[in-house]
């Protein structure tokens, strides 16, 4: 009798390493992941670093909407459907790695896999967010589920059960240019 096998998944091995429909990928300060107007036709995972989603009006105004940290998916645009547009940019705060997650790969993953998809969802407890930095990046203090640990019986995360803090390093010029300004001014 042949015994088939499925390997066990992690989600912290596949955020980790590049694999059928995912690359890494190192960005430099300043430099662009992805463009506002562009094909979303993949989400990203920032593995190290910081980032941050701008987004510019119609009158040519540039605002930054939401900083990125460590643990963060962006681009999420590319989950709705083939031919989606980005709704903002996202650009390299300092140098970070982004892993690249293609929308078929991530939607395959999501499908098959448990353990990401609830790590993914807990990520995006509000479905039908309308804002480009998703729907818990406003919160200043979050409570995050590593991969591969355990929620605690209260529903928290994290070893010690307490909220982590996530507030990026944040310069003045990074500040000067999310109200529209120069550092001198």
């Amino acid at each position: 009798m042949n015994r088939v096998t499925s390997k066990h998944f992690e989600t912290a091995t596949f955020l980790a390493t590049a694999g059928p429909g995912t690359s890494i990928l190192r960005h430099t300060a300043k430099q662009p992941i992805f463009n506002q107007g562009g094909l979303a036709d993949a989400v990203f995972y920032l593995q190290n670093g910081h980032a941050k989603l701008t987004v510019v009006s119609k009158r040519g105004k540039e605002a930054t909407v939401t900083l990125l940290t460590v643990g963060d998916f962006f681009g999420e645009e590319a989950m709705a459907g083939a031919g989606t547009m980005r709704t903002a940019t996202a650009s390299a705060v300092s140098v970070c790695m982004v892993l690249r997650i293609e929308r078929d790969r991530m939607l395959e993953i999501l499908h098959e896999e448990h353990s990401f998809s609830d790590f993914f969802h807990a990520f995006h407890p509000v479905q039908g967010h309308s804002h480009p930095g998703g729907s818990r990046r406003s919160t200043l203090q979050l409570q995050r589920k590593a991969p591969g640990e355990d929620t605690a019986p209260d529903g928290r995360f994290g070893k010690d059960e307490k909220p982590e803090p996530l507030i990026p390093h944040v310069t003045q010029e990074t500040l000067a240019e999310m109200i529209g300004t120069t550092r001198s001014r």
